[in-house]
């Protein structure tokens, strides 16, 4: 159906349009991964109220036909832009570039902090120990995949986010560093629905899940070298073991 057809019709209920827009989708007049028109755009065209767009989008949604990004638009779903295998040397930012996926990352902050004991545990430092901690986005083609904190244990990382403000990944800092191979020692992993402030980061809904991997990495002489919780976005990324 045309969009000239499709505004000619009388006012169509939520169930209407949805009826419609999946049609256009099938019809690919709106290709995998393209913006759909925005409410008003929608509204206009239909010539229906803000509610029946709302719910004809959030039933379309829920079907895995589109994703409602917060602060982007609504897009076709592209299917999972990375599939990531988490092994014993699981290399995100190999993953992508062995895609093809162009891979950008945001550094939202670098400081040293006092971890809770837990990390200590992890990181195996002493009772008032601290930590290098850095928190960064990950993008893929341009989207928000990931958000990650690490934790790096001093005083071994003194001086250490001089050398991550300035390369492209973690993998690479250790590696200028002096630190060229390292391995994953402990994995969990939860799904869960984001904190309000993970949703806004990840710029998705906050009804839409998530995974929560935490993890410990490990130099070649099996120290403790990073420890870090990841959430990525359920409707980006494709966890596997």
């Amino acid at each position: 159906m045309t969009e000239s057809e499709m505004a000619n019709r009388a006012v169509p209920s939520w169930r209407g349009i949805e009826s419609d827009l999946r049609t256009a989708i099938d019809n690919n007049e709106f290709g995998v991964g393209s913006q759909l028109p925005t409410e008003v755009e929608l509204m206009r065209k239909f010539g229906a109220t803000r509610y029946a767009v709302r719910r004809a989008l959030s039933a379309l949604q829920t079907s895995g036909i589109i994703r409602i990004e917060q602060g982007r638009g609504t897009f076709v779903h592209d299917a999972y832009l990375v599939s990531y295998n988490i092994g014993r040397r699981a290399r995100f930012t190999d993953v992508l570039i062995g895609d093809n996926i162009t891979k950008v990352q945001e550094i939202l902050r670098i400081e040293i902090v006092d971890p809770d004991d837990d990390v200590r545990d992890f990181l195996q430092l002493p009772r008032g120990g601290s930590t290098m901690f850095m928190e960064i986005l990950g993008y893929a083609n341009g989207q928000v995949v990931k958000h990650d904190r690490h934790y790096f244990p001093l005083p071994r990382f003194e001086g250490f986010d001089k050398v991550l403000k300035v390369s492209q990944s973690v993998t690479e800092a250790l590696t200028r560093v002096g630190i060229s191979d390292y391995q994953r020692v402990s994995t969990s992993i939860i799904g869960r629905l984001p904190t309000a402030a993970e949703a806004r980061l990840l710029r998705q809904l906050p009804s839409q899940p998530i995974f929560e991997c935490q993890r410990v990495e490990a130099d070649e002489s099996n120290y403790p070298i990073i420890y870090g919780i990841t959430v990525f976005s359920c409707e980006r990324v494709r966890l596997t073991v």
